[in-house]
């Protein structure tokens, strides 16, 4: 989806804003596991609130070697 044809209507998350004139908290996303309609939204989102914030995030990943 290009930004441009971005609604402001997210289905992966919901944005709480976190102060009236700037910034956003994503809830409900998870950066662990990107696909390309999160990604693009995520995208979406910090163009449309400049900040955004990922709390809860787990990055911890398997051993691989």
């Amino acid at each position: 989806m290009p930004y441009s044809a971005f609604s402001g209507q997210f289905t992966r998350f919901e944005a709480r804003l976190v102060s009236p004139g700037i910034g956003a908290e994503l809830l409900g996303t998870d950066l662990a596991n990107p696909t390309d309609t999160r990604v693009q939204e995520d995208r979406a989102a910090l163009l449309a609130y400049q900040v955004v914030f990922f709390r809860n995030q787990d990055f911890s990943r398997p051993n691989s070697h």
